[in-house]
């Protein structure tokens, strides 16, 4: 008759050294500060923290941020390799934008935040120095691959199958909501129409949601922008005379030099245009580089 119970028991105790040995193996990751009932209500109402810290509902100095960490890296990737960003949103709407080019690392930005929150979820530490995140009721991705060759859709309409599935979860209650270059399927006068008013409806939904993209117009209606710094700092030529002595990959050498680090933008920006200098470090046929730069 007990045995049922001493099975949870051991089974509470793995759980609990599993998480201890997490904690053990990684020292410079962090336990972030959850989210409280008060601060939780203050978002629901869109109270900003200013309106919070000045009334007698505050709970703590702490008390301010939906979702904010202080170096977030990839969990899954090399100390030595691993990107650290600052991420930091707060008051409604809760849209957090990531705009670059092709190669630019958008997507790993995003897994970024995905991997850390489920690791929350789960009760580890995440990859941080500090954070102070809240507890979701779901977390829904959106990433790439979506094709169904079985269903017989399109990529595009297997992304619109998939985004009214997760939409209708995260309208279920208090969720994360992240979409990997959306509507990346059809043409890119279409997908930017349709991203941008996903980005306006998502405005009004309880959630946080974070979209990457390369569609122009887009970060406009998000709460807060960041850019990927990308080849904004590079020369393509000292790229292309590099590339021009060595037998190793371009893409590899070009990744190498590819900065993966995040700036917030301020004001209207359009995504950086780093295709034509990623087709000159390449080498691309003259004629047709010529063509190209004629038409910019």
């Amino acid at each position: 008759g007990e045995l049922p119970q001493w099975l949870d028991a051991l089974g509470q105790m793995d759980a609990l050294n599993s998480l201890a040995t997490f904690a053990y193996n990684h020292p410079a990751y962090a336990y972030p500060t959850l989210l409280d009932k008060a601060d939780m209500a203050a978002a629901k109402a869109g109270i900003s923290s200013d309106a919070r810290k000045a009334g007698a509902a505050n709970t703590g100095s702490n008390a301010r941020f939906i979702l904010r960490a202080k170096a977030l890296g990839h969990p899954l990737m090399h100390r030595d390799r691993c990107v650290r960003n600052d991420i930091d949103m707060e008051k409604r709407p809760f849209f957090i934008i990531i705009t670059g080019a092709n190669m630019g690392g958008k997507s790993v930005a995003m897994k970024t935040v995905a991997l850390n929150v489920l690791l929350l979820q789960a009760g580890f530490l995440v990859c941080a120095k500090k954070a102070r995140m809240p507890l979701f009721h779901s977390v829904k991705m959106l990433f790439d691959d979506l094709q169904s060759i079985q269903s017989g859709l399109s990529g595009f309409g297997s992304e619109i199958v998939q985004f009214q599935k997760a939409l209708s979860e995260v309208e279920q209650g208090y969720s994360l909501f992240l979409l990997d270059e959306f509507a990346r399927g059809t043409n890119p006068d279409e997908g930017a129409v349709i991203v941008q008013a996903v980005t306006r409806y998502l405005n009004g939904v309880d959630a946080i949601s974070l979209l990457t993209t390369h569609y122009d117009k887009v970060a406009e209606y998000a709460r807060t922008h960041y850019q990927i710094i990308g080849l904004r700092d590079i020369d393509p030529e000292a790229i292309r005379r590099e590339l021009a002595v060595t037998s190793e990959d371009g893409v590899a050498v070009i990744a190498r030099h590819m900065n993966y680090g995040l700036y917030r933008v301020e004001g209207k920006s359009d995504c950086p245009r780093d295709a034509l200098n990623i087709c000159r470090m390449l080498s691309l046929k003259p004629e047709i580089l010529k063509m190209v730069e004629e038409s910019y």
